[in-house]
This record gives C-alpha cells, sequence and structure tokens, in this order.
C-alpha cells in the first residue's frame, strides 16, 4: 500500500518537473532525496 502511495508522489513530482510552467528549482532539490528514501524502501520491502 506504501508502494502505490510513493508511486503516486514520485509520479505527481515527476509530471510537475516536465511541467514548462512553473520553475521548480527548489523542489528539484528535494527530488533524488524522494527517490532515495522510495528506492530503499523497495529494497527493505513495503
Amino acid at each position: 500500500m506504501l508502494v502505490q502511495i510513493w508511486a503516486a508522489v514520485l509520479e505527481n513530482a515527476a509530471q510537475k518537473a516536465q511541467a514548462p510552467k512553473s520553475p521548480i528549482l527548489p523542489k528539484r532539490k528535494k527530488f533524488p532525496a524522494f527517490q532515495r528514501l522510495f528506492l530503499n524502501r523497495r529494497k527493505n520491502g513495503p
């Protein structure tokens, strides 16, 4: 269940990153941290 939530969060972040409207420089710094957390969670199980 958590994996689905994380997948949705990452998908949402990816869509925001692709949107050329809003400059997302501050959020871009946080994104790798989200990815690391997500990958760690997948390694350790749901």
